[in-house]
C-alpha cells in the first residue's frame, strides 16, 4: 500500500495525500462543495483480517471479515460551500460558508460478507458477483472547524456528526451493502478485466513488499 498499484492506477495508500482535494457533493437538497488543503487519510495499512477463506470447488466464494481499527483524515485547512435546500417553496433554504482545520476518525470499522466469483483457467478474467456485506462502526471522532463558525454551534453540530454517522451506517446495513455491489464491484470487474485471479493474488502479495514511496512536499 505505501507505493500503490501505479499498474491498476491506484496511488500510495499509507497514507493517501492530495495537495488539494476538492469533491462537489450533488444529492436530492444538499448541493455543496468541498475543498481540502493538505489532505491525508490513513489507517488502510493497519487493516486486520480477522477471516479470510477462499473456496476452490464448483461453488466458488469467498468469505472476509475486515477491522479497522482507526481510518483517519485530516486536512490543514477545510472549505466549505454548501446550500441546503428543504423545501424552498416554504424558504426553508439556507447557505452557509466555511474555513477551518478537519480532524476526522472512524473507529472500529468491521466490513464482514461473502461474494462469489467466476475464475475462468482458459478464456476470459475473473468476475465477482453477488456481493454481501455487513458494515459496522464502532464510533466516530469528528474535530471539523469553521462549521457556522468555530464555537458553541460549531462544537454541537462536531457532537451530532459523533453521534448520526455511526447511527446512518449502522442502521443501513442492507442499503449498503446494495450500494456496494452497484458502484464498487464493477468497478472491480473492470479492473481486472483480462486477468486471472493469480494476478489478484499477486496484488495482494505485493503489498507487502518493501517499498520506500516518495512522500508529499507537504509531509516532508
Amino acid at each position: 500500500m505505501p507505493c500503490g498499484w501505479p499498474e491498476y492506477g491506484i496511488p500510495p495508500l499509507a497514507p493517501y495525500t492530495n495537495p488539494d482535494l476538492e469533491v462537489h457533493l450533488a444529492k436530492s437538497f444538499v448541493d455543496a462543495i468541498v475543498q481540502a488543503i493538505k489532505f491525508r487519510f490513513d489507517g488502510l495499512e493497519d487493516m486486520e483480517i480477522k477471516k479470510l477463506k477462499v473456496s476452490y470447488t464448483f461453488n466458488k466464494k469467498v468469505k472476509f471479515h475486515f477491522n479497522f481499527k482507526q481510518l483517519k483524515a485530516t486536512a490543514s485547512l477545510l472549505n466549505t460551500d454548501t446550500f441546503v435546500d428543504l423545501m424552498k417553496e416554504l424558504g426553508l433554504s439556507v447557505r452557509y460558508e466555511g474555513s477551518g482545520p478537519m480532524e476526522f476518525a472512524l473507529e472500529n470499522l468491521s466490513l464482514q460478507g461473502q461474494f462469489k466469483y467466476k475464475m475462468p483457467f482458459i478464456f476470459g478474467s475473473i468476475k465477482i458477483y453477488k456481493f454481501e456485506c455487513v458494515v459496522t462502526l464502532g464510533g466516530v471522532r469528528s474535530n471539523i472547524g469553521g462549521i457556522l463558525g468555530n464555537g458553541k454551534i460549531n462544537e454541537m453540530i462536531n457532537d451530532e456528526i459523533d453521534y448520526l454517522i455511526p447511527a446512518l451506517i449502522n442502521g443501513n446495513q442492507k442499503k449498503i451493502s446494495d450500494i456496494i455491489e452497484q458502484v464498487i464491484v464493477p468497478r472491480v470487474n473492470a479492473m481486472m478485466k483480462g486477468k486471472k485471479i493469480w494476478s489478484m493474488l499477486g496484488m495482494l502479495a505485493s503489498s507487502n513488499k518493501k517499498c520506500v514511496p516518495t512522500p508529499a512536499p507537504f509531509l516532508e
